[in-house]
């Protein structure tokens, strides 16, 4: 009865529900225990600061609705126990893979449930595998507590989530967190460390080459900067943002306007960011953005006609965007749009819409913005990184030691360097014998290569190994065709007899011996067949029934005793680079032509070139007589 009185009572008197008894994230941690908080129970601090604000008889409601809701906690504990005991087994990911099924659900309690679970997995050692698996944890859960309003509890898990993240060797998701805790501070207004943190973020980013984050982060960055009234570094965070490669999204695309807006905003031209968040409202609407990305337009259009002095259209937008936010429980992301109705109502005279928007207004950012549970976190972030600055202190000093100790053992290294140089100029004799050799046999090989290049027909080595035994493929399985394997199955059936292979070998022959397609980079086995009035599939087993090749050596032969005459030929091909002589005789990849001359020649291009040039100098100092 007394809660049924206090609701007609408050309804009469339109006492409106405090904004901090609203719904709050339900968990949290402290020394590695999970605790299932239900959704009312809001610290007391809180509802005492509601008092101020809200009549007796809807404390009283409050009371009452906390005493029900505590009945309910107990089952919601069990629940969630046996959740907990049916999950624990299962691996990070799997656990994260359901937290985020629960929270595609709408169901954030359960979600946190799962990743806060991950999150307790932290260990003193782990592999960079349980790493990235916990910091995604505590990304997840800092994110869900943001979106609840809870800045300072996400701003805890995004610290701790940077502590698990450092420990990995590829910093999973550090630039990520530099990114959020730098939009807690500045959702706090401290636009300074804020922006510190971006730039780290920034940092982090570029190291790892995350430029999805780095994009973001420049979004940021520009908006902080106008907060701060600086549009030059504004300006030039946001022509960064448009030279940051990205993955162009719904939303990328709603970031890059809403920023230029915001820029330009900032540099007087209201009516022109009027136009430009106008048309953000309406695509954000189109392509089912969500009503924060509605709202976050609408904001923008209000405040731009705030700076116009349009009061009136101010108005409607304000009103938009306050009854969206409220609609969609966003309040405490347009806390300001409170404080902007009731200067609004206070200009036209109605002073009970002005305090009603006013008591909104402080009861929301008092609930948001707890600038105590704020300074808690911030000092544990600043002992954290005052144990980096100590760690790097400690590394700097033990790097002295070890270079104290390598002084003191400089007389040992001198001896063993001395013994090392006779031992080097040992070998050094050793691999000069050994390349006089070398030299000897390179030597025959040029001349070896010379003679081949000379006579540079491939006709002279058909059937070396004999008559092949391998018989074609029919024509009508050319993708057997072109594998250049002497399989005795491989061409059974082929309708290619002696005869026609025979005269199809001479057609070969005089398109490779008397033409130059073959030089083209995009020569292929289609293209020969095209030459010789054949098909792809007779030709490959002509190339390697004749010749005992497949297609590519084959052509490659050819390629690269071209490339050997040009060599050879100083006064027509002397100026010309190997590259050059690559690319002339078909190959676009200076690796693949140096690979394929050396595999077929047996040495390097460079070193036929080489002996080429030693050869032409002899001949003219008379050493040798030339041929």
């Amino acid at each position: 009865m007394l809660i049924v009185a206090c609701l007609i009572y408050g309804w009469t008197n339109k006492v409106e529900k405090p904004p901090c008894c609203r719904q709050k994230p339900l968990f949290s941690t402290n020394r590695g225990e999970i605790k299932i908080i239900f959704l009312f129970l809001h610290p007391v601090k809180q509802l005492l600061r509601c008092v101020k604000t809200v009549l007796a008889p809807a404390c009283l409601l409050v009371l009452a609705l906390l005493v029900l809701c505590g009945r309910a906690s107990a089952a919601d504990i069990s629940k969630y126990d046996s959740l907990i005991e049916k999950c624990r087994s299962w691996t990070s990911d799997r656990i994260i893979a359901a937290g985020d099924g629960y929270k595609r659900q709408g169901d954030n309690e359960k979600a946190l449930v799962m990743y806060m679970m991950v999150c307790e997995r932290v260990k003193p050692r782990m592999s960079d595998a349980d790493v990235e698996a916990c910091a995604l944890a505590h990304l997840k859960t800092g994110d869900i507590y943001y979106e609840g309003g809870n800045y300072s509890r996400a701003l805890l898990f995004y610290v701790d989530g940077l502590k698990v993240s450092e420990r990995g060797s590829g910093r999973p998701y550090s630039a990520v967190f530099y990114k959020n805790m730098g939009n807690v501070y500045c959702s706090f207004e401290d636009y300074e460390f804020g922006m510190s943190l971006y730039k780290k973020g920034v940092e982090c980013g570029k190291e790892v080459g995350d430029n999805e984050t780095v994009y973001k982060i420049y979004h940021n960055l520009a908006a902080a900067n106008i907060y701060t009234g600086d549009i030059k570094s504004a300006r030039r965070y946001y022509s960064e943002l448009r030279n940051t490669p990205h993955t162009s999204t719904a939303v990328s695309r709603f970031m890059d306007g809403y920023t230029h807006g915001f820029v330009l905003k900032g540099e007087g031209k209201s009516a022109e960011a009027v136009s430009i968040f106008k048309r953000l409202a309406a695509r954000a609407v189109a392509d089912g953005l969500g009503p924060r990305y509605e709202c976050s337009a609408y904001k923008e259009v209000y405040d731009a006609y705030g700076k116009m002095g349009n009061g009136d259209s101010m108005f409607v937008y304000l009103n938009l965007c306050n009854q969206l936010a409220e609609k969609s429980g966003l309040q405490h992301m347009f806390v300001d749009d409170f404080k902007s109705l009731a200067d609004f109502y206070e200009r036209k005279g109605d002073s009970r819409k002005a305090l009603a928007m006013r008591l909104k207004y402080y009861a929301v950012k008092d609930s948001v913005l707890d600038l105590r549970e704020l300074d808690m976190v911030r000092n544990q972030h600043f002992l954290y990184e005052t144990e980096k600055v100590q760690r790097e202190i400690s590394e700097l000093q033990r790097a002295e030691e070890q270079r104290t100790q390598v002084i003191k053992h400089q007389r040992a290294i001198i001896a063993c360097v001395t013994v090392g140089i006779v031992l080097v100029l040992l070998l050094l004799l050793y691999v000069y014998r050994q390349k006089c050799r070398l030299d000897e046999n390179y030597r025959s090989l040029f001349s070896l290569n010379r003679q081949l290049a000379a006579g540079h027909k491939l006709s002279d080595d058909r059937n070396k190994a004999g008559t092949p035994q391998a018989q074609p493929v029919p024509p009508e399985s050319p993708a057997t065709a072109t594998d250049g394997k002497n399989d005795d199955t491989k061409y059974r059936g082929s309708s290619l007899n002696d005869g026609l292979r025979d005269r199809l070998a001479s057609a070969i022959a005089d398109a490779m011996d008397n033409g130059t397609e073959f030089c083209r980079p995009d020569f292929s086995l289609e293209a020969l067949a095209r030459l010789v009035g054949s098909n792809s599939s007779y030709v490959s087993q002509t190339i390697n029934a004749v010749y005992g090749k497949n297609f590519s050596n084959f052509v490659n032969e050819y390629r690269v005793r071209l490339a050997c005459r040009k060599l050879a030929d100083i006064e027509r091909y002397g100026n010309i680079t190997i590259r050059g002589v690559g690319e002339s005789v078909g190959y676009s990849s200076y690796g693949t032509f140096i690979k394929v001359f050396k595999n077929i020649t047996g040495m390097p291009p460079s070193l036929y070139q080489k002996m080429v040039f030693e050869e032409a100098e002899k001949v003219s100092r008379g050493d040798i007589a030339d041929d």
